[in-house]
């Protein structure tokens, strides 16, 4: 009896410290502490080694942006209690570390090991269509994007997702009709609206493509992708495309984009403004010191000029 009101004691001295050690752990959590929240789970997984836990200790790491946190934590939440959903987690995780022949075979394993659970089922399919793009395997990519289109063909990443496969795989009038349908669908996305500016530069068509860009430019002047092509592009159109509006407009809120400046450096000299270029030189070395690379195209522009 002495052995078991010991026992009930223990039991309930442990379930307080793990009760307020979650509570710190969410209040430091909440507040931005990240470092310190997982010391405060550290403290607990001696006496609760429970998925719970460990599931906490993950979306900790995924704030914290630790890839090998992220992988850590889900190898042991797999081992606590290993499920479908613990797995894709991992999975997951070793697509964000970049090991993605191990997120593969978790993924093949969850599909030969899953039947009916379509939302982990449409979740897997799209992962391991974007491994298998990012390993230029165009037609497993295709084949697992169908097959998520299959379960939900309402989702949008997977069209966009498609349509960057078509681009990527060289099927240029493919890309160009699924960009053009989701845009009539969903009107103007940055990522569409890039995509179809890309298909029409491989095609030449590169008034297209700046007007593409100019969409985006107009909604968000400091979209850098979106300034640097436009500003690489322009040169190649007849008339229409001006990027020096864009690169002031940016420059005006951002004064010291390293990048920005550059580019307008190089669009100046290209289309053979040299007196505005050498007005810009000064104030671009003083600006680069210290950033060789940059430093190195003001140099290549100035022996231009001169």
């Amino acid at each position: 009896m002495l052995e078991q009101k010991f026992f009930d004691a223990e039991v309930l001295e442990n379930t307080k410290e793990l009760s307020d050690g979650l509570d710190r752990f969410h209040f430091l959590m909440n507040g931005g502490q990240l470092d310190e929240a997982k010391k405060e789970l550290e403290k607990i997984l001696p006496i609760c080694n429970q998925a719970f836990v460990w599931k906490n200790l993950y979306w900790l790491e995924v704030k914290r942006n630790s890839e090998e946190g992220q992988v850590y934590s889900a190898r042991k939440l797999v081992e606590v209690e290993d499920s479908v959903s613990h797995q894709f987690l991992l999975a997951k995780s070793y697509l964000k570390c970049g090991c993605d022949q191990e997120a593969l075979r978790i993924c093949h394993s969850i599909i030969d090991n899953t039947t009916d659970f379509d939302g982990i089922l449409f979740l897997v399919f799209k992962m391991m269509g974007s491994l298998y793009l990012r390993a230029n395997d165009y037609e497993a990519a295709e084949e697992y994007y169908n097959r998520a289109f299959a379960i939900n063909p309402y989702d949008l990443d997977i069209q966009i997702s498609t349509g960057y496969l078509f681009l990527q795989s060289q099927c240029l009038d493919k890309a160009r009709d699924k960009f053009a349908s989701i845009l009539m669908s969903h009107g103007n996305l940055v990522e569409v609206r890039i995509g179809l500016a890309l298909v029409h530069s491989f095609l030449g068509e590169f008034e297209m493509a700046c007007g593409n860009l100019a969409d985006v430019l107009d909604r968000n002047p400091s979209h850098q992708l979106a300034l640097s092509l436009y500003s690489r592009w322009s040169s190649n159109c007849k008339e229409g495309a001006y990027p020096l509006t864009y690169l002031e407009a940016h420059l005006k809120e951002n004064p010291s984009d390293d990048s920005a400046l550059t580019l307008m450096l190089n669009w100046l000299v290209q289309n053979q403004r040299f007196g505005k270029a050498k007005e810009l030189v000064p104030m671009l070395k003083k600006n680069y010191k210290g950033n060789p690379k940059h430093l190195a195209e003001v140099e290549k522009c100035l022996r231009q000029i001169i």
